[in-house]
């Protein structure tokens, strides 16, 4: 089961989720929405959303904009066609 709705810690920041939290565009990571705010002020913010939408497969590596860590990300998602192909993991 995902734990994103049970973290209490930012993925990114180490912060509190409790005043909201967010998938980052970049991630598969929990964000607080203080590092969502810092993640939408990068230059390439746009790119990541097309890419994100558009559910590109593969290994992404990219810097944190408020810790600097290098990361890579393995992105296994693609686009649905419809509502219904989407996989839920339990």
């Amino acid at each position: 089961m995902d734990n994103f709705y049970t973290k209490t810690k930012c993925d990114c920041c180490g912060g509190s989720l409790d005043s909201g939290r967010i998938m980052s565009m970049y991630s598969n990571e929990c964000i607080c929405m203080k590092c969502k705010s810092e993640e939408m002020k990068k230059s390439d913010y746009e790119d990541a959303v097309k890419k994100d939408s558009e559910g590109h497969v593969g290994k992404q590596k990219f810097r944190c904009c408020i810790c600097g860590k290098e990361r890579v990300i393995v992105n296994l998602s693609k686009p649905l066609k419809s509502f219904f192909e989407l996989n839920i993991i339990i």
